[in-house]
């Protein structure tokens, strides 16, 4: 009788209803990878920079809130790369440098 009562706890806990309620990081970022010695980026939404000739550092994020922008890296003062993406929320956008 006692392994019966265990055995039907047991189950009874199996299949309890769990919930929980997951939030997902309202900011996105930006993560370059490659070669980015001594190069810096800015990004521009509606035209308007929201980070202007950071220089890019090694394993950093850059947060950035979601929505749509230009990103233009610059190395010795010259642009090798200028994307326009979109970040969704939590997201991590790699641009890859050559």
């Amino acid at each position: 009788m006692k392994y019966f009562l265990a055995c039907v706890l047991f189950l009874a806990g199996c299949f309890a209803q769990r919930n929980e309620v997951v939030q997902k990081d309202s900011l996105s970022y930006l993560l370059f990878s490659g070669s980015y010695q001594g190069a810096s980026f800015s990004a521009y939404k509606e035209n308007a920079p929201v980070y202007d000739s950071v220089k890019i550092q090694a394993n950093q994020k850059y947060s950035i809130a979601p929505g749509t922008y230009r990103i233009e890296v610059r190395h010795k003062g010259e642009i090798i790369t200028n994307r326009l993406l979109f970040f969704s929320d939590g997201q991590t956008q790699e641009i890859r440098l050559p």
